[in-house]
């Protein structure tokens, strides 16, 4: 029974995290061969799905995957 706290991240505040995401999108913006938008309103199975997608498509882009 201990509980662990999860970290000085989720401690922050919501205007935190608001400006992180707003961070991530513009760099999603600027370079979008190195970031993907996962949206979390689908499924867990599609957004599974996509995530798979993506990542096997990038895998495969740099010879790791067939």
């Amino acid at each position: 029974g201990q509980e662990l706290s999860e970290g000085r991240f989720e401690d922050k505040d919501m205007a935190f995290h608001t400006r992180v995401r707003k961070g991530y999108f513009a760099r999603a913006d600027q370079e979008p061969g190195r970031f993907h938008i996962v949206y979390a309103g689908e499924t867990i199975l599609d957004i599974h799905e996509n995530i798979m997608r993506s990542v096997t498509a990038k895998l495969r882009e740099k010879g790791y995957a067939v």
